[in-house]
């Protein structure tokens, strides 16, 4: 749920100059109504780590 909200926010909200709590409920019922029409599942994949890309994020947390 937590990623579809991300895509949502994205794609509608960003940017988005809302001053009226209605218009941002029009807007979010609007992208779930195109949204649906064309839904699938999300494919997860797993990237493949590199050892030295541990190595890398390991050095930047500790500097």
């Amino acid at each position: 749920m937590e990623i579809w909200f991300g895509i949502m926010a994205r794609k509608v909200l960003r940017g988005a100059n809302l001053t009226v709590v209605s218009d941002t409920q029009d807007v979010i019922e609007k992208y779930i109504a195109v949204y649906n029409k064309a839904v699938k599942p999300f494919v997860w994949k797993k990237r493949k780590v590199v050892g030295s890309q541990i190595q890398d994020t390991l050095a930047n947390l500790c500097s």
